[in-house]
């Protein structure tokens, strides 16, 4: 954000040749759409795996 930046892009850590986008300025996000709902649960003394995360149902 000191220079400038509107945000980042990175190589993702869970899957291979995935990328992981980090938008500074969420005015710049346009044609939001609704995706999955996720539930994480994350502990101190274990490492995350992707088991821990649930899909939960979304309700309109």
């Amino acid at each position: 954000m000191a220079r400038q930046s509107n945000g980042i892009l990175y190589p993702s850590a869970r899957r291979l040749g995935g990328k992981c986008l980090v938008c500074f300025r969420p005015a710049l996000v346009y044609n939001v759409r609704r995706g999955k709902r996720l539930q994480f649960t994350v502990r101190a003394v274990e490492p995350f795996t992707e088991p821990d995360a649930r899909e939960i149902p979304i309700r309109n």
